[in-house]
C-alpha cells in the first residue's frame, strides 16, 4: 500500500458500504447509507466515505449497532449542517450529526455546524454507550459537542473547537491526546452535567488546550449541573487559559468537582486557581486509568466494564500509518518558503528571520503587493499593507494547528528610511533649538530658572518608523541624551544636550508652568507663583478646541499639582492663567503614559 490512493483502495476493499458524492460508491448521501446498515447486528458494518461535503441532517438510530464510519481524509470528509436553537426550537434539535447507537466508531471524519455565532448549534450529539471517535474534527461555535447519555465515549487524536460551553453533557468521556481549540476570548471549554455519585465525568489526558491568535481570558469550564466533574491531566495549557482556571455558575461550585494534575504551559497557574478547584495528589491521580474510568463501577447507569483498544484496531492502524496527527509538531510550521514583490523580484528570504527591509525607487507612492508562499501549504497566510510609504507590510502565518503563528514584517523604504537614524529638529520646553543640524551631535541649552527635570522635549525624526529614546539627567544642570535607532536596528545616532539653568526670576512670567506632562490619567504641572493664588488650566487640541478645564488653589513658590484628566492619545496645548498673567506650553498623551 502506498500513499492516499493505497489507503482508499484498502478501505474500499474492506468496506461493506461505500458513500461517494460523485456517485461512484453504493450511495450518494450519508442517510441513504445509514438506512442500509443492518439493524441490531452483532458484527461490525464498515462504511467508507469518500471525500466530499455532505450537507445533511444526519441520525444514526439506536438499531444501527456496531457501525464503523471511516473517512478518506479528515479535512475532506465533512458531515455538516447549519441549524441553530432559535431556528429549530431548541438546542437538542440542532445537531448536524446525532448517533444513538451503541458500539459506534468514527474515524477520519469532520463533524461540523456552520451556523456560527448565533447561539446553540451542535455539530455532534452522542446518545449511546461505548462510542469511539478517532482522528476526527468537531467544528462549531457554541455547544459544538453534546454528550447526552449517562454512558461512555472515547475520543483519541481528535481536534475539537468552539467558543461557549462547546463540550457539554453528562456522559463519561475520556479525551485522549486531543487538541482542544478555543476560538473566542472569554470562552468556556466545558459545561459538564455529570450524574450525582458518578466517579468520573470529563477527563482530558495528554491534551493540548490552544487558542486562535489573539484569544485570551478563557477558562477550562463551568458546571452546567450541580455534580459536574471535569479533570485535566498531563495536558499543555496555552496562555489562552486565564490564571483562575475555572468559572463558577449558579453556585454549583459547592457541589461540582473540578481538578487538574501535572499540567504545564503558561495557562497552568495552580497557585492562582479558584479556591473550589483541586490539584490531584499522585495517589489520587493513579485512579484515573481507562480501566477505572470506563468500568461498571463508575456510575449507576453503566452495567459492564469496557476497554476500547484503539491502537490495536485494524482499521485505525492503517489510518495511523498514513496520518499526521493534530498534535504532531509538523502541524506547528509557520515558516515562509518564498516572498515575491510585484515588479521587484524575489525577496532574499531566510525562513528563520522575521524582519526585513526593501528599498523602493525614489518617488514610489504605491505600496507594492506581495506573493507569499508558506512552507506548509496547509498554513494560513494573512497580509496587512501600510496605508502609505515608507511603511511596514505585516505577514502573519497561522499554522495548521490554528494556534501557532508567526508574524513577519517587511519595511517598504524610500529615500533610505529603513536605515535612517537622524533627527529632523529638536524642541526643548517648546522652544526650537535654533542651531540644530541633523549631523551635529552636541548642543548647549539654557532652561529657565526653576525648571524641573520634567520639562517638555519634542524630538522629530526624519524617518517616521525610527525609534527615539530620551534620557534626561537626574538633576539640573545635567546632560540629556537623545538616542535615535533606525527601523532596521543597524544604525544608531546619539544627540547630547548640555543643560544649564538661567539665574534669577526677573524675566519669569507668572504663573510660570515650567513643566507639564501626562501620566496615568493626570496632568502633572510644575508651577511657580509669586503669591497664593487660584489658577485655571485650560487644555486645547491642536485645532484650537478646548477639551478640558481644571482649577487649583496653590500657595506661593514652586508647586507640583496633579489634575485629573482623561484624553485620547495625541498632542495637546495648555494655558495656565491667574489674575496676574498666563503661560502656555504643550504636552503629549501616549499609550506608554497609561497604566
Amino acid at each position: 500500500m502506498s500513499g492516499q490512493t493505497g489507503l482508499v483502495d484498502y478501505f474500499e476493499s474492506v468496506a461493506d458500504i461505500v458513500v461517494a458524492k460523485d456517485g461512484s460508491g453504493d450511495y450518494v448521501t450519508i442517510m441513504e447509507a445509514v438506512a442500509a446498515v443492518p439493524d441490531n447486528s452483532s458484527e461490525r458494518t464498515v462504511m467508507f466515505i469518500r471525500n466530499g461535503t455532505y450537507y445533511e441532517k444526519m441520525l444514526v438510530p439506536s438499531t444501527k449497532r456496531n457501525l464503523v464510519m471511516v473517512g478518506e481524509h479528515v479535512d475532506s470528509v465533512i458531515l455538516t449542517y447549519s441549524d441553530y436553537a432559535d431556528l429549530v426550537g431548541g438546542t437538542f434539535n440542532t445537531a448536524s450529526f446525532r448517533v444513538d447507537a451503541d458500539n459506534f466508531w468514527a474515524m477520519n471524519l469532520t463533524f461540523e455546524n456552520t451556523a456560527g455565532n448565533v447561539g446553540q448549534a451542535l455539530a455532534l450529539y452522542t446518545d449511546g454507550d461505548k462510542q469511539v471517535f478517532l482522528h476526527c474534527r468537531l467544528l462549531g461555535w457554541q455547544d459544538t459537542f453534546y454528550s447526552g447519555s449517562p454512558y461512555r465515549n472515547y475520543f483519541k487524536d481528535c481536534f475539537i473547537e468552539g467558543a461557549v460551553d462547546y463540550i457539554f453533557g453528562e456522559t463519561v468521556v475520556l479525551f485522549d491526546s486531543c487538541q482542544i481549540q478555543i476560538v473566542r476570548t472569554g470562552a468556556y471549554v466545558t459545561a459538564a452535567s455529570t450524574n450525582e455519585n458518578y466517579a468520573f465525568g470529563y477527563v482530558f489526558r495528554n491534551c493540548n488546550v490552544t487558542g486562535a491568535p489573539g484569544i485570551t481570558g478563557s477558562t477550562l469550564g463551568r458546571p452546567w449541573k450541580p455534580y459536574a466533574r471535569t479533570v485535566f491531566m498531563n495536558s499543555y495549557l496555552h496562555k489562552v487559559i486565564q490564571p483562575t482556571g475555572w468559572t463558577t455558575w449558579g453556585g454549583r461550585e459547592n457541589t461540582c468537582y473540578y481538578a487538574e494534575y501535572n499540567n504545564s504551559g503558561p495557562g497552568y497557574v495552580p497557585d492562582q486557581r479558584v479556591n473550589w478547584s483541586h490539584i490531584l495528589t499522585d495517589q489520587e491521580a493513579e485512579a484515573y486509568t481507562m480501566e477505572n474510568i470506563f468500568s461498571k463501577n463508575t456510575g449507576s447507569y453503566i452495567t459492564d466494564d469496557w476497554m476500547p483498544d484503539a491502537d490495536s484496531d485494524s482499521l485505525y492502524r492503517v489510518i495511523k500509518a498514513h496520518t499526521l496527527f493534530f498534535m504532531d509538531s509538523a502541524n506547528c510550521n509557520t515558516n515562509l518558503l518564498r516572498v515575491e514583490y510585484e515588479g521587484e523580484g524575489t525577496l532574499n528570504f531566510d525562513p528563520g528571520r522575521t524582519s526585513y527591509g526593501i528599498e523602493l525607487p525614489p518617488g514610489t507612492t504605491v505600496v507594492p503587493l506581495l506573493n507569499v508562499v508558506a512552507e506548509d501549504p496547509r498554513a494560513t497566510v494573512e497580509i496587512e499593507y501600510p496605508e502609505s510609504l515608507p511603511g511596514v507590510t505585516y505577514i502573519t502565518v497561522t499554522a495548521y494547528d490554528q494556534s501557532t503563528y508567526r508574524q513577519y514584517d517587511i519595511y517598504n523604504s524610500i529615500d533610505g528610511a529603513y536605515h535612517n537614524a537622524w533627527l529632523d529638529s529638536l524642541y526643548i520646553k517648546n522652544k526650537r533649538v535654533e542651531d540644530f543640524q541633523p549631523d551635529r551631535f552636541e548642543y548647549d541649552f539654557e532652561l529657565p530658572a526653576g525648571s524641573s527635570i520634567y520639562f517638555a522635549v519634542d524630538a522629530y525624526k526624519q524617518a517616521p518608523d525610527s525609534k527615539v529614546k530620551i534620557t534626561k539627567p537626574a538633576t539640573l544642570p545635567g546632560t540629556m541624551v537623545i538616542t535615535v535607532t533606525s527601523y532596521s536596528g543597524e544604525y544608531v545616532n546619539e544627540y547630547v544636550v548640555n543643560l544649564t539653568l538661567a539665574t534669577g526670576l526677573a524675566e519669569t512670567e507668572f504663573p510660570a508652568a515650567t513643566e507639564a506632562r501626562y501620566e496615568n490619567g493626570q496632568l502633572i504641572c510644575r508651577i511657580h507663583l509669586p503669591a497664593d493664588e487660584r489658577i485655571t488650566v485650560e487644555i486645547y487640541d491642536l485645532k484650537g478646541n478646548m477639551v478640558a478645564k481644571r482649577y487649583a488653589l496653590l500657595p506661593a513658590g514652586f508647586n507640583t499639582t496633579k489634575l485629573p484628566l482623561h484624553l485620547p492619545d495625541g498632542y495637546y496645548l495648555y494655558r495656565a492663567a491667574t489674575k496676574q498673567g498666563q503661560s502656555s506650553g504643550r504636552f503629549s498623551v501616549m499609550e506608554e503614559n497609561r497604566l
